[in-house]
């Protein structure tokens, strides 16, 4: 009981510590066969199971390598061979009969109770992870005792029975040391399963018994007179093993906390975000002899939507996305830095993208409007000044940069998501091209969703979010 409490208790410190320093808590939970040595047979000790909690602390993260402190507390149940009744029958014949011999213990398991302390790794490729481990710590092995009863047939039809060897229950305890080597596959962020195999050395342990010594000693023959056995006096006997065992597990690892979260250049907090920025739309440009409808004659009502444009990116009415809202069809390419171009997409309805990474770094994503076949050299050349609508005011003079148009890096977007179920630690803003940098410190699915920001007074132009003049009225 106090070795429970003892183990109970360091896996709530290991909580606290472990939150307290704000990193991720892995709890692995596991049950599987255990299998003893040859000399364990030999005293009796057989196969059987074990189920085994543990804590893991990293302390060190860096691409796939985790290192920390592990917590491990197990309960195995050894299954009680019967020992040889073949044998002790044999050293206990009688004139005038036989003896047979039968033996009776006083459960069908023991238990040992393990509490152990030590090193361990975690190396991830992809979902896959490779744990080895090393720990140490303290074991306590009971053994069940045992009787064997003698049950001797007289040739006159009289019979007895006699206790013919004896065994108390034991107690060993001391230390242990358990390498194990775990392999892992991730289903989710915080979900995974594992399989282990582990190798337990532990204390010495004694093995000792009583057996009936017939009056006069032990003869040649090993045959003696009832008299002599009822006569009989006890005598001890001692021998010592090693607890050695080889286990094979399987279970589950859960995260519990979060992870700090790793900001590349372009992060933002939200407090900044909401308080700083945010855009009101504008006008987009416009050439001469060229529609907006006809500029964007190459997106069509099946494909991705223009996010400049109304009406599903055929109408040139209406100014950039409004303030605050998803914006639908943004491309947004890029990959791992430096030079990566593996990432190729656009944005759904609702302003996000989904893509697998395999490799842990630094990557950076572009963002730019949808290019079109249908532009021509004279709708890049010549321009034509625009309205800008902020909050609802109109004849108001664009900045005098080149407003985001077809094609166009586009800076100033809100960028947000991070792993895909519920991730959000990535919090950017596109920078002057269109460029937001962030940090993969864990491989497997994401999600950016991309908006606009929200706070009037503001345009979206290749140069970033910039402000918005009012024209000057005349008199």
């Amino acid at each position: 009981m106090k070795t429970k409490i003892t183990i109970t208790a360091l896996l709530l410190i290991s909580v606290n510590i472990s939150f307290a320093q704000e990193n991720r808590l892995w709890l692995l939970l596991g049950a599987g066969a255990v299998n003893t040595s040859k000399t364990g047979k030999d005293n009796l000790m057989g196969n059987g199971y074990n189920i085994e909690a543990e804590a893991f602390v990293p302390f060190y993260n860096k691409k796939g390598f985790s290192l920390g402190g592990v917590l491990n507390g197990s309960y195995t149940s050894i299954r009680n061979l019967s020992p040889d009744n073949a044998t002790v029958a044999s050293k206990y014949q009688v004139y005038g009969g036989s003896v047979a011999v039968n033996n009776e213990t006083a459960g069908k398991a023991s238990g040992s109770f393990s509490g152990l302390l030590g090193a361990q790794a975690i190396l991830k490729a992809g979902n896959f992870s490779i744990l080895p481990a090393v720990s140490a710590g303290y074991l306590r092995f009971d053994q069940q005792g045992y009787t064997q009863t003698g049950s001797a047939m007289m040739n006159n039809g009289q019979s007895g029975e006699m206790v013919l060897v004896k065994t108390e229950k034991q107690k060993n305890e001391g230390l242990v040391l358990k390498p194990q080597l775990k392999l892992g596959y991730a289903l989710t962020t915080n979900f995974t399963l594992f399989i282990a195999s582990a190798y337990t050395a532990g204390p010495a342990l004694q093995h000792t018994s009583e057996h009936l010594v017939p009056q006069g000693g032990f003869n040649d023959k090993n045959t003696y007179e009832t008299s002599q056995l009822s006569k009989g006096t006890w005598e001890s006997q001692t021998t010592e093993s090693r607890y050695r065992s080889v286990n094979f597990n399987a279970g589950i690892m859960l995260g519990l906390g979060k992870r700090k979260a790793t900001k590349g250049p372009g992060a933002a907090s939200s407090s900044y975000a909401a308080g700083r920025l945010s855009m009101t739309p504008t006008s987009a440009r416009q050439t001469p002899n060229t529609s907006f409808g006809k500029k964007a004659s190459a997106i069509t009502a099946d494909g991705p939507t223009n996010p400049l444009y109304d009406d599903k990116g055929l109408e040139g009415t209406n100014p950039l996305a409004r303030p605050g809202n998803p914006i639908g069809g943004i491309i947004v390419k890029g990959g791992k830095n430096p030079g990566g171009n593996a990432i190729s997409l656009i944005t759904d309805q609702n302003g996000k993208i989904n893509f697998t990474v395999t490799e842990v770094g630094t990557y950076t994503l572009r963002i730019t409007s949808p290019d079109t076949a249908g532009s021509d050299e004279n709708s890049t050349k010549s321009q034509r000044k625009g309205r800008t609508y902020t909050a609802g005011r109109k004849n108001e003079t664009p900045n005098a940069g080149i407003m985001a148009g077809l094609g166009n890096p586009i800076g100033g977007i809100i960028v947000k998501g991070g792993k895909n179920p519920g991730g959000g630690a990535f919090n950017l803003i596109s920078n002057d091209n269109g460029e937001v940098t962030f940090t993969v410190n864990e491989p497997g699915a994401y999600q950016l969703q991309i908006t606009a920001p929200e706070t009037s007074g503001k345009s979206i132009s290749s140069k970033g979010v910039s402000s918005v003049k009012p024209a000057k009225s005349k008199h």
